[in-house]
């Protein structure tokens, strides 16, 4: 079972080569990490957004491999609004 659960702001880091988001992501792998159906969407917009789409989804394809990949059930959506809410009333 996985630890973490992968924000798409930290892949599209990982992806950039920022150096301590890379180190962090590979250690959290050795604990179980999983991806989102909606981040991996979020993340081939910005493949397709780029002068060589074909080049970066190689990239985005083996970044992936070996995430398992977490589908967003109800619950998990309305547990995210209800943790986005109680986070932004924290500042």
């Amino acid at each position: 079972m996985a630890k973490y659960l992968l924000d798409t702001d930290w892949a599209i880091h990982y992806l950039r080569g920022k150096k301590d988001i890379v180190k962090a992501i590979d250690e959290y792998r050795k604990d179980g990490i999983v991806i989102s159906a909606i981040s991996i969407a979020e993340l081939y917009d910005g493949v397709y957004r780029s002068p060589n789409p074909e080049q970066k989804e190689i990239v985005l394809l083996d970044f992936i491999e070996g995430f398992r990949i977490a589908n967003i059930t109800r619950s998990v959506a309305r547990l995210f609004g209800q943790n986005g809410l109680n986070l932004k009333s924290r500042g």
